[in-house]
């Protein structure tokens, strides 16, 4: 499949970036024991918005583009390995997210508001993200900087901590509650939403580059 040509291309555009990508996780679990869950869970989340964009941005300082028209592939397939790069981020922070809610709620270290909080904000991160990648193609990171990453990436760090003030609402708390009583089913609605926005994004995306014919 061509579009796993383009993930690799993808990867090497941002080896000299990627190789501090390992400082990351380091980070989220020192933070996650060093402040709180929800803090940490934003930073991830704000983590995940800065390496989405790391494609879009080597391209600007590399130039990029011109390598990849070079492989025989329609643009679907250009337009699918960055995705895949994309898809296999989220996959990454999704399961250092899974794995340190299950390692806090089996020591007692997290509530299940907390836990809400880390799905509902992580659904929010990954939505970003597949809203992102279109306005990308279309206008060009190097363009609208400020208002595709900057303002979003500040919002996903924002949003665990002004969410987690939102539950102390009467409301929010019964909502919390109903929702953590309907755990399966809100874990569902948020995989579903998810997965609906990232094919929505991905054929956004296709549209948008066969109207630049790329």
């Amino acid at each position: 499949m061509n579009g796993t040509k383009y993930l690799q291309l993808d990867y090497r555009l941002i080896k000299g970036t990627a190789k501090y990508f390992l400082l990351f996780p380091a980070v989220f679990i020192f933070l996650l024991f060093r402040e709180s869950s929800v803090f940490a869970v934003g930073y991830l989340y704000f983590i995940l918005v800065f390496i989405a964009q790391t494609p879009f941005d080597a391209e600007v300082n590399k130039k990029g583009q011109t390598l990849f028209v070079i492989l025989p592939a329609k643009v679907k397939d250009m337009v699918l390995g960055r995705y895949l790069y994309l898809s296999s981020i989220l996959g990454l922070v999704w399961v250092l997210a899974a794995g340190a809610v299950l390692y806090l709620k089996g020591n007692g270290l997290i509530t299940p508001p907390e836990t809400l909080i880390v799905i509902f904000t992580g659904a929010v991160a990954s939505i970003i993200c597949f809203i992102q990648y279109p306005l990308f193609y279309k206008f060009g990171l190097e363009k609208a900087k400020i208002v595709l990453f900057t303002m979003p990436a500040m919002i996903t760090f924002m949003l665990p901590m002004l969410t987690e003030r939102m539950l102390t609402d009467g409301g929010a708390v019964l909502l919390s509650k109903y929702l953590t009583d309907n755990k399966v089913v809100f874990a569902t609605l948020v995989i579903v939403v998810v997965l609906l926005s990232g094919i929505l994004s991905y054929h956004l995306s296709c549209k948008v580059c066969k109207e630049r014919e790329i």
